[in-house]
């Protein structure tokens, strides 16, 4: 990146110092908002016990703020000929190539998990790499002169705040991480943990903080013999704001086990800063650049254009269409990691302040183009480009209807409420294996074994874990079916040989069908309660224990 700054009126009230104006450029474009919410989020967190953000919620602030902010940069590079042909290499070919890596996901653990793991460590960057862009914006439109050697040392602060995250995600922290949680099961995607060697852990984390803060504050000395703080504000305000991204929660938080866990250093509020912000200035450059788009006709073009891209695949990929793996079960994370991937590589392409069109208009703040200029190229078929925005218009239905199913599942008050919610939630690709466990269990207390056997079947067609094998194994022990139980509790320890209740439930379904005459039975029923009482603190131990004490006299 070079952007050269010139010194020319060194005062913030100039003409073109602010895109929208002090107030909104300082609460949005510089994150004086997020920094504000820390003590109200805080307090919040410790007067309620809240932990984690509602589901409904996260479904929301994706809907208004996540998907927006990638609409963004696909109608900036796709919505003009002229563009699709300048960035042809990143909007066509990189873009089939991390299609056809999602689809081949869905056939592979691995190859999702890397693309999970290329998701979360290239975040710290693109979050930092957008602010430090900013940082230069702000000084450039301020007339600051910033020579190679403070550029150098600016870049490299924001570099070191993003690697504290990545040593930290490396390290299995899910902190600094905005994603679907996938089921912790075997053979779902994670995260690779890439941890260093115990004894360096601490000291690189240290190395890396202590250079973090000499650079950064090396480059506020030289910079405040050019300018004055006032000038410096909102340069200083977004590195505020990366600090309190990544730098404090990885010197304070990791390691604390339940205390990372809080409403304030959450990715995804981190997330919609960034991408609020990332709104904040692509809507700027709309109104300025050749197109000249009016900032809320960007904004609605990008929510549907970003809602298409955000949903559409995922509804395709999903079970129930062209796709295996379910919504809960590594779809959802795999999805979002990808989309987020495609996002990192057109925002890497077109959004680089050394681009004319980019520098005219987010540095020196000129006007509209000239008429004589030109016009923007030509947009394609008429016919096609309707049907295109039609089709991501009706994908706004997807994240609605989505909103819809969980909150009236969390409402419902009797499992016979679930099903709609149900249904409308497996026609836009969210069916889940939870949402079904948890209606099965439902019914299950109240007594309608077939109807909770029905939810547990489901859920194991989708993705078999062993929690859930377990559970249909109770209905069919309760109902009588010492079969099927013994079959299910044997599937439930094949996927988890630690579950308690499955080896416990195994031996009643031993010695019920050996009516406790056949010694090789009895063994293995010995053997089942040996290997519950082995558990982690099984809850059932008393049963368990008397059991066994009565086949072992």
């Amino acid at each position: 990146m070079s952007v050269t700054a010139e010194r020319v009126q060194p005062r913030s009230e100039r003409a073109g110092a602010w895109l929208y104006g002090r107030s909104t450029d300082l609460l949005i474009g510089c994150g004086l908002a997020y920094v504000l919410s820390i003590p109200l989020l805080y307090g919040l967190s410790e007067a309620t016990g809240v932990r984690e953000w509602p589901v409904a919620l996260m479904v929301g602030l994706a809907l208004l703020v996540n998907s927006p902010h990638y609409g963004a940069t696909i109608v900036r590079a796709y919505e003009a000929s002229e563009d699709r042909r300048k960035y042809a290499v990143f909007a066509v070919y990189l873009t089939l190539a991390v299609s056809a890596l999602f689809v081949a996901s869905s056939r592979s653990v691995w190859l999702a998990s890397a693309l999970l793991t290329v998701y979360a460590t290239w975040t710290p960057w693109h979050f930092s790499g957008q602010n430090y862009r900013l940082t230069l914006m702000f000084l450039q439109r301020r007339g600051i002169a910033v020579d190679p050697v403070t550029k150098r040392l600016v870049y490299a602060s924001f570099v070191l705040s993003a690697l504290t995250a990545m040593l930290a995600i490396f390290s299995g922290s899910k902190e600094f991480v905005f994603s679907p949680d996938t089921l912790q099961v075997a053979n779902t995607p994670s995260i690779f943990a890439i941890k260093p060697p115990a004894a360096l852990a601490v000291p690189l984390k240290a190395a890396v903080v202590l250079a973090y803060l000499g650079c950064l504050g090396a480059a506020a000395w030289r910079l405040r013999q050019r300018a004055r703080l006032r000038d410096l504000g909102p340069a200083s305000l977004l590195v505020l704001s990366q600090a309190l991204w990544f730098t404090v929660p990885a010197v304070l938080l990791q390691g604390r086990g339940a205390r990372a866990e809080t409403l304030v250093f959450s990715a995804i509020w981190v997330n919609a800063a960034h991408s609020l912000q990332y709104l904040w200035v692509t809507a700027y450059y709309a109104r300025g650049s050749q197109a000249q788009d009016s900032a809320k006709r960007f904004l609605l073009k990008s929510l549907v254009a970003g809602t298409a891209v955000a949903t559409l695949p995922g509804l395709i990929m999903a079970p129930n269409l062209l796709g295996t793996v379910p919504w809960d079960a590594g779809l959802a994370a795999t999805f979002f990691a990808v989309v987020n991937i495609h996002h990192f590589i057109l925002d890497g392409a077109i959004w680089k302040l050394r681009d004319g069109r980019v520098a005219r208009v987010l540095l020196r703040g000129a006007g509209p183009l000239d008429p004589s200029a030109g016009t923007p190229a030509p947009r394609g078929r008429p016919w096609l480009r309707t049907l295109v925005w039609t089709v991501a218009a009706f994908s706004l239905l997807v994240p609605l209807a989505e909103i819809y199913g969980r909150l009236a599942l969390g409402s419902a008050k009797r499992p016979d409420d679930t099903q709609r919610p149900t249904q409308i939630l497996r026609w836009v690709g969210r069916e889940t294996t939870q949402m079904h466990y948890w209606i099965g269990a439902s019914y299950s207390r109240e007594r309608k074994h077939d109807k909770a056997i029905s939810h547990f079947l489901r859920s194991i067609e989708l993705f078999p874990t062993g929690r859930v094998w377990t559970a249909l194994g109770n209905e069919y022990r309760v109902l009588g079916q010492w079969g099927r139980a013994r079959a299910a509790f044997e599937a439930a320890i094949a996927l988890n040989p630690e579950v308690a209740t499955a080896h416990f439930g195994r031996a009643q379904a031993l010695l019920k069908l050996s009516s406790g005459s056949e010694a090789k039975s009895r063994e293995e029923a010995v053997g089942s309660l040996e290997r519950a009482l082995e558990a982690d603190k099984p809850s059932n131990a008393a049963a368990v224990s008397r059991e066994l004490a009565r086949l072992q006299p």
